[in-house]
């Protein structure tokens, strides 16, 4: 029986893709506002989510969804840009006036304690939600941290 090289790496890169489940656990919410509220305004407090990505759902998607949730909790669904093998840790944000920032950290791979890198990234769901921010329109950028 002869297999290609082709043949293998593929089946391993479903494989490790595949077995994450479609959905994981939530992620610790990480607030770190940059921002200094004024004393008239109420701190914003963020909730984040994430979910393991799965393969088999990967579509395109123009960036950031935001969706008022009411007057003062606004909800951004995105897709983080990690490694197959690995979860998003966590999430942030930072408010400049009219503009959000979210970053996000995913889990550290091929390092000792960490799982193995695999030859393949997806796209993982995160969603932030930021509560006690004044309704309005804002832009909102996604980026990625390294782990420390």
């Amino acid at each position: 029986m002869k297999i290609s090289v082709k043949a293998i790496t593929a089946f391993m890169l479903l494989t490790a893709c595949a077995s994450q489940p479609a959905s994981g656990p939530s992620a610790p919410a990480s607030a770190s506002p940059n921002a200094n509220p004024s004393p008239s305004t109420s701190v914003i407090s963020l909730g984040f989510e994430t979910k393991s990505c799965n393969m088999a759902t990967q579509q395109e998607t123009d960036g950031p969804v935001q969706t008022w949730v009411n007057d003062t909790t606004l909800k951004i669904e995105a897709k983080a840009r990690a490694n197959c093998a690995v979860l998003i840790k966590t999430g942030r944000y930072e408010l400049k006036g009219k503009a959000i920032e979210l970053f996000y950290t995913p889990g550290a791979c091929g390092v000792e304690g960490a799982p193995s890198c695999v030859r393949c990234e997806c796209d993982h769901p995160v969603s932030y939600t930021l509560s006690n921010l004044p309704k309005g329109d804002y832009t909102v950028t996604l980026t990625k941290e390294e782990a420390k």
